[in-house]
């Protein structure tokens, strides 16, 4: 723990708000490129999740390494599929702890080398095999600039994105080790990509599947545009300050569909704790799940289970704030997702441009499957978009 805890003091300055301010141009270069290519693609039928999963692809390798891997033009790579089968062992490893460190211990134990050895005929023919199916390394892009900037780090200069930040934080303190910026980097991609996708996703469907709400957030994008408030792309507080019902959207969504769908599990600390009258001793293991959360009506009211947004328009900011602080949308305490700033940064940006569009189900009938394996999405969610005019 106290690890991890001297890792977020040393990064940190390469994820706060500010920081947000240097990545903007080139959030800016990659938006126009891949918004451009939607408008060239409209009525194209696509897996909203996979989708988005480039998209958010695309945006964070470019804030990482000021180059995108151009996955929305070319497709998948294969990490976006990577992704989605560490989510599944992620799984496991959340609810059976000692699962993980028992895989943990067979891969670095050298007591466990025989066992090795024994299947280790088993181990080279598959990895020949998929040598010979062309298959190579899903991460190879942001493994290769990760290692290409740590080589040329003393030459490492003008570039204003994270690993460039990572680097200045490295000369500037020397606490930040070579490993830890590899972390960082590449957990942008592991940890950023699919949850943010999720969010942008939900919050997609929540609106085209609730009467009216599109249209709603139509009118308010056409105005703001015609008002000066909205510019191409938006700047980082624009959606915040003057697309109010579409930010409203998007609080609701993530009330809802939260990101993660189990527990979020912490263990009592030795001696117990006393939580609302009931005596939890040391070493209890205990959580909430964010979906029940999110609908607690000692919190939201009565209609907690239902969809209204403007619920977020009428509360008070000291209701408001209360709701923050109760919220398991970036985890809770020590554990708060370090990238939360990065992944706002994106959802302000990218969503207003998102919802500039005229979002579809392909088959409107089609049932709505929702899997769980750490995170929660939808899956197989064919959409499709057109390009609006602007409302006069």
């Amino acid at each position: 723990m106290e690890k991890y805890r001297i890792q977020r003091r040393v990064v940190g300055p390469a994820y706060t708000a500010d920081a947000m301010k240097d990545l903007e141009p080139n959030l800016d270069q990659i938006l126009k490129k891949d918004i451009g290519i939607m408008k060239e693609r409209a009525g194209q039928v696509v897996d909203l999740d996979l989708f988005l999963n480039l998209l958010t692809s695309d945006c964070l390798s470019i804030v990482t390494f000021s180059t995108a891997n151009s996955l929305v033009e070319n497709g998948d790579d294969g990490s976006i599929a990577a992704v989605h089968k560490a989510w599944k062992y992620m799984l496991i490893a959340g609810f059976f702890p000692w699962f993980h460190r028992l895989v943990t211990w067979f891969s670095y134990n050298p007591k466990t080398n025989l066992l090795k050895k024994l299947f280790s005929s088993v181990l080279d023919h598959r990895l020949k095999r998929s040598q010979d199916l062309g298959k190579s390394d899903p991460f190879a892009h942001p493994r290769t600039q990760v290692q290409s900037r740590l080589a040329s780090r003393d030459s490492d200069s003008g570039s204003n994105d994270v690993m460039a930040k990572m680097l200045q934080l490295q000369a500037d303190k020397g606490a930040l080790k070579d490993p830890w910026v590899v972390s960082m980097c590449m957990g942008n991609f592991g940890a950023g990509v699919e949850t943010t996708a999720i969010t942008i996703g939900a919050l997609i469907h929540n609106i085209v599947s609730h009467p009216g709400c599109q249209e709603r957030v139509h009118r308010e994008i056409d105005q703001a545009r015609r008002e000066g408030k909205l510019s191409d792309p938006p700047k980082l507080r624009e959606m915040q300050e003057n697309l109010s019902f579409l930010s409203a959207c998007l609080s609701e969504s993530a009330r809802l569909h939260g990101v993660v769908g189990m527990p979020l599990v912490r263990v009592v600390p030795q001696g117990g704790v006393d939580i609302e009258g009931v005596f939890l001793p040391g070493g209890t293991t205990i959580g909430i799940n964010p979906w029940v959360l999110g609908r607690d009506k000692s919190l939201y009211g009565e209609d907690a289970e239902d969809w209204r947004p403007e619920r977020w328009l009428e509360y008070s900011r000291e209701k408001l704030r209360h709701l923050e602080t109760c919220s398991l949308t970036w985890g809770a305490g020590s554990r708060t997702c370090p990238g939360k700033h990065l992944a706002q940064a994106i959802y302000h940006k990218l969503i207003p441009m998102l919802l500039d569009f005229e979002w579809n189900y392909a088959d409107p009938d089609a049932e709505k499957v929702l899997q769980c394996t750490f995170s929660v999405r939808y899956t197989e969610l064919k959409m499709r978009w057109k390009v609006r005019g602007l409302e006069k």
